[in-house]
């Protein structure tokens, strides 16, 4: 039985003032990603870089870290934009030449902050760890138009303070006695919490997530704007971008989470 793996990181937090918060990943066959993650590693040495976090390569002088230091390498702002534009599409034609597939979620934030404050809160506070439900049924939806019996498992940039709540969600999806959700225990058989710094698959998640979050950032000022060089080679083309619940449809899914829960309330005392 062949074993497909997802890699997972997020970009924005909701504790802070960011418009959008974002979880993204990629999945691909075990196979694939020993190749990806040959040629993420050879990149990094080619380049000579610290391993890749988007904040930090778009404001390296922010914090005094690696990142700050290589930027110092270089003799002027033009000469570094120009190595990092470089550098960060070698990245991206890694994903582009390799069967790995673009999952994720663009969470608009501040309506998710406004749905928390009422009464149809959701049960998951933090709006990155309520995404990975769409992880987690992407990611099966996209291996099952190949292979209906191969188990999949998830790996998760490590983040103490959400990391009991992504395996709890996972959890309750297991459990649940919805159909819909019959081969979340059935084919989701590992979760486990990882350092970017020895997956490349999660500097590639990072990536993903930090340009689908500008992207809507971007679209938010100007709604003509298109998908980046480095999202295109990521999506392949735009075919695989992450999806966005807006504030439309989280309001329309805050009601009918709390017309559920009294449902099943009702049967409860019934």
């Amino acid at each position: 039985m062949a074993v497909f793996y997802v890699y997972v990181d997020e970009s924005g937090k909701l504790s802070g003032k960011t418009d959008y918060t974002c979880l993204c990943g990629f999945v691909g066959h075990g196979m694939a990603w020993e190749s990806i993650s040959t040629g993420w590693t050879m990149c990094r040495m080619r380049w000579g870089c610290p391993p890749i976090h988007m904040s930090r390569v778009m404001n390296p002088t922010a914090k005094d870290d690696a990142w700050n230091k290589y930027r110092k390498q270089f003799s002027s702002e033009e000469k570094w934009i120009d190595n990092r534009d470089a550098m960060l599409e070698d990245f991206a034609r890694i994903i582009a030449a390799h069967d790995a597939v673009a999952i994720g979620t663009v969470i608009d934030a501040n309506c998710y902050r406004r749905i928390q404050a009422g009464p149809d809160a959701f049960d998951t506070a933090d709006s990155n760890v309520f995404a990975f439900h769409n992880i987690i049924m992407r990611g099966l939806e996209k291996i099952s138009t190949v292979d209906t019996n191969s188990t999949l498992s998830v790996i998760v940039d490590d983040d103490p303070e959400y990391a009991w709540q992504y395996y709890k969600l996972l959890d309750g999806l297991r459990q649940n006695p919805d159909k819909r959700f019959a081969k979340v225990p059935e084919r989701v058989h590992a979760i486990c919490f990882g350092n970017d710094v020895s997956y490349p698959g999660l500097q590639a998640a990072d990536m993903l997530s930090w340009l689908a979050r500008d992207f809507m950032v971007r679209k938010k000022t100007d709604p003509s704007a298109e998908i980046s060089t480095l999202l295109a080679y990521l999506t392949h083309a735009g075919m695989h971008q992450p999806s966005i619940m807006d504030e439309k449809q989280l309001l329309q899914l805050a009601q009918n989470v709390t017309e559920a829960k009294k449902m099943a309330e009702q049967d409860e005392l019934a």
